[in-house]
């Protein structure tokens, strides 16, 4: 069944462009995936994930490829996905989620997060967060 506008002066509203009165949308951050990856391979954009959080922003995807990062890792205030890539084995040691905001959420999605050193014996710490945190296997 085809739709048939007859001629009219409705007909001609809704087939013309309306430009009148448009304002430019707001300009947004486009979300981005940022590739970790210690040995630093093939489309890699940082080495370290303390270097991908220093400019990651709301809504990005942190995707960790295969290794043990031994640093000390905070997420202050951001709302992100920390995801291993597929079949990797990712371990990071020491994570760190604060001040998370209602509305935001961190999700930790197939990264084994385990304690810095030994003698600390703590591997993931939340405080100060009123959006959730997701461990995901």
């Amino acid at each position: 069944m085809r739709l048939r506008l007859a001629s009219s002066p409705l007909a001609t509203l809704l087939t013309t462009p309306l430009l009148v009165g448009l304002a430019p949308a707001p300009t947004a951050h486009a979300q981005t995936v940022w590739v970790v990856d210690q040995a630093a391979g093939p489309g890699a954009d940082f080495a370290t994930l303390g270097d991908a959080l220093a400019v990651a922003n709301d809504g990005d995807t942190l995707l960790v490829r295969d290794g043990d990062y031994a640093e000390a890792i905070v997420i202050d205030g951001l709302g992100i996905d920390l995801v291993a890539e597929e079949t990797s084995l990712v371990v990071v040691r020491g994570l760190t989620v604060r001040n998370l905001a209602a509305g935001r959420s961190v999700v930790v999605h197939g990264i084994e997060v385990a304690p810095l050193t030994i003698e600390s014996g703590v591997g993931l710490v939340v405080e100060d967060c009123n959006g959730p945190v997701l461990l995901e296997e």
